[in-house]
């Protein structure tokens, strides 16, 4: 099994948003419109508060996945 290859968005506090993974043998990379919707979403996101975060994680529409050192 391929390992699927991430766009990632970070903020200096520490959050991470990975928002799109592909196996790089299904295609080669996006296109220049999949990049820039991409980059609004990151940015949109990075722009969240923590209250802001609390709603999206409730409404499922984004989901926490922790590395395991994480202390939720």
């Amino acid at each position: 099994m391929a390992v699927p290859e991430p766009i990632v968005a970070t903020k200096i506090a520490g959050r991470w948003f990975f928002l799109y993974g592909f196996s790089k043998n299904e295609r080669s990379n996006i296109d220049k419109d999949e990049l820039r919707v991409l980059q609004e979403v990151a940015r949109e996101l990075l722009g969240f508060d923590d209250r802001q975060l609390a709603i999206a994680l409730a409404a499922g529409e984004i989901v926490e996945i922790c590395d395991g050192d994480d202390k939720a």
